[in-house]
């Protein structure tokens, strides 16, 4: 089984052209770094076009947009039976991840990740689910988990999501079904994983600290984001990513 000390864990759509482009922007940027420090990983529904080692297709899922939770679990699940890793960094498609940054990161951390149990993130928010306080880290900045946190999660990988459901509509927590990042920190928490909370690292916004959504564009982290230390961004643009990747090469 091959080592790698990062094993990237990216939910991803290659049946529509916005998203398929997303992946090619991180092959072409922060991708072709992250393969000299470990594997690159693009987990997508069961048909597309896309062909190769690191496209990995699973059974019985789609690309609708509940499909990025079964991505995500699956994903993980894939990533354990078939690599031997320290750490796993989950994101998806419109995330660029500053693989200098978070390398230095974790070894600053010096973690056991055969023996403690912990995820790390940022950007996140508190929910109460079913009387438990939950903290969550915000999905699209990306999150890390250590190969204990894994083996943790292991035997429930497979029906994590279906029991996501089947709580959420239990009760009535519709607008939490597709909320990936809120159910695998539920979970995590429910497991006694050790969050750690990484301030000013990981953000939910691009790099200049923007939001665009549906409504328009708003300012967000725009006095906290530096690119020296940042691991993780969202909601880029394609112009961002290049950008972004000028900026750090």
């Amino acid at each position: 089984m091959m080592f790698y000390e990062f094993i990237f864990c990216i939910f991803a759509c290659d049946t529509i052209e916005r998203y398929k482009n997303e992946i090619h922007k991180i092959e072409q940027t922060w991708g072709r770094e992250a393969v000299t420090e470990g594997k690159l990983l693009f987990f997508l529904g069961e048909r597309g076009p896309l062909v190769g080692d690191n496209y990995i297709h699973l059974e019985n899922v789609g690309d609708d947009y509940l499909s990025a939770a079964d991505k995500q679990y699956l994903g993980i699940k894939y990533a354990y039976e078939h690599y031997d890793f320290r750490y796993l960094y989950v994101c998806g498609t419109d995330t660029f991840v500053l693989v200098n940054n978070l390398r230095n990161f974790v070894r600053d951390q010096q973690i056991n990740c055969n023996d403690e149990a912990i995820i790390m993130g940022g950007h996140g928010d508190n929910r109460l689910i079913c009387d438990t306080h939950v903290h969550f880290f915000s999905g699209g900045a990306g999150i890390i988990l250590t190969k204990k946190t894994v083996q943790l999660m292991q035997p429930r990988l497979e029906s994590m999501q279906s029991e996501w459901l089947d709580l959420c509509v239990a009760n009535n927590y519709i607008t939490y079904i597709p909320a990936c990042d809120v159910s695998i920190c539920y979970f995590l928490k429910l497991l006694k994983v050790r969050f750690i909370n990484v301030p000013n690292r990981f953000f939910n916004c691009n790099y200049i600290g923007y939001n665009n959504t549906p409504t328009g564009v708003y300012k967000c982290c725009t006095q906290t984001v530096d690119i020296k230390i940042m691991i993780g961004c969202h909601n880029m643009s394609p112009s961002d990513f290049d950008n972004l990747n000028t900026l750090v090469a």
